[in-house]
């Protein structure tokens, strides 16, 4: 009997100790992998400026960048135009940043009716970051 409950007990040692780096990566957090993050941010209309207000005839367009040195998952996002219900949106993944060149994307929603009156306000919000809020002029 002794030696079936010291075999039981080689099996479980053996057991833990293959299974110990099944998962890699886990406790590590997406945006910090390997020593690499990801690091998202909303770019305003020059890099002078605080001014976040890009439209044309499809919309409203965000563009967003990634200054890491890892490839972002796709992100969640929302817009409020003052006076209006929130906008979700999605953030689709953004290449890493290569040399001196970052990685980015526009993301684009409808400006709601009546929003320029005379001026259209908005809160952008994405991942845990504070929010940035600007106007369009009307």
């Amino acid at each position: 009997m002794k030696f079936y409950k010291f075999l039981g007990l080689i099996f479980v040692i053996v057991f833990l100790v293959s299974c110990k780096n099944i998962k890699p990566n886990a406790g590590k957090t997406p945006n910090n992998m390997g020593g690499k993050t990801y690091k998202i941010d909303l770019v305003p209309i020059t890099p002078e400026s605080t001014n976040y207000c890009r439209k044309d005839d499809r919309g409203f367009i965000m563009l967003f960048q990634n200054s890491g040195g890892l490839k972002s998952p796709e992100i969640e996002g929302r817009i409020i135009f003052e006076g209006n219900i929130p906008i979700t949106f999605i953030i689709p993944e953004i290449p890493e940043k290569i040399g001196d060149t970052n990685g980015s994307t526009e993301v684009i929603v409808q400006i709601p009716n009546g929003c320029f009156n005379p001026d259209c306000w908005f809160t952008i919000q994405w991942l845990s970051r504070s929010s940035i809020k600007g106007v369009c002029i009307g």
